[in-house]
């Protein structure tokens, strides 16, 4: 153990100090000031700038996905607006044609152009007791100018040759509106083939009968999208079968 008494005191004049002088030591530390306070150290120019960068790429990309699924949404909504009509005009005109029977064994009074058709039904309808009524049904469907007419005679009126039919417009803007007509052929390989008319003139089986199939194909007039872009025209097809046919 060191000898306490062997201890030299420090006095000011060994470090060239004179007595009295105030005289202190300073520890300096060794790391260097922080910017930010004590323990916070301060981002670099290049840090700031890559996360800044980053933070509008993730922008950009949240508006992009925004702004597609907007433009998405407004096509989505467009195209309803014109489908829906189609749609149900479409299930109409099903709803007549397979309700649809032959009139008498001579003549199935099913009678089509390629502009137009006529024939008999069943139509269904609800009285104010909502009690279902089954009347016969007089119908017609035919181009006018760009309407699509369907007219009605119900009960009655059917077998007046002088009642007048209330027309209803079922769909404007039309540009065409073609029916084609399924019927047997004797080809084996294309046992059938479509036409323009329904009955074909001088064939009284067709006459007699009703096709095997109806084909309905109804062509919008379109919108230009952009100015100077051609229009679009819009085009629907549905074939409509017929159960009841006892065509040979």
């Amino acid at each position: 153990m060191r000898n306490l008494r062997s201890f030299t005191p420090l006095h000011p004049e060994s470090l060239g100090l004179k007595a009295g002088d105030e005289w202190q030591i300073k520890f300096e530390s060794e790391r260097k000031p922080r910017f930010l306070g004590w323990g916070v150290t301060g981002f670099t120019l290049i840090e700031v700038l890559i996360s800044t960068t980053i933070f509008a790429v993730v922008l950009v990309v949240i508006y992009s996905a925004f702004q597609t699924g907007v433009l998405s949404y407004n096509k989505i909504d467009s195209a309803s607006g014109v489908y829906n009509p189609v749609r149900v005009i479409f299930n109409r005109i099903e709803s007549d044609i397979k309700n649809t029977f032959v009139y008498n064994k001579d003549d199935s009074q099913f009678h089509g152009t390629e502009h137009g058709i006529y024939f008999f039904s069943i139509r269904d309808s609800f009285d104010k007791d909502s009690n279902i009524n089954t009347n016969l049904a007089l119908i017609k469907y035919e181009l006018n100018a760009d309407k699509l007419k369907r007219s009605c005679l119900v009960g009655i009126d059917v077998l007046d040759d002088n009642s007048t039919h209330q027309a209803q417009d079922l769909l404007d803007n039309l540009e065409e509106f073609l029916i084609e007509y399924a019927s047997r052929t004797n080809d084996p390989d294309n046992p059938y083939q479509w036409q323009k008319s329904w009955p074909r003139e001088g064939d009284d089986n067709q006459k007699k009968n009703l096709p095997l199939a109806v084909r309905v194909t109804m062509v919008l007039k379109g919108t230009e999208e952009k100015p100077g872009e051609q229009e679009r025209r819009i085009s629907f097809t549905k074939v409509i079968e017929l159960a009841q046919s006892n065509l040979k």
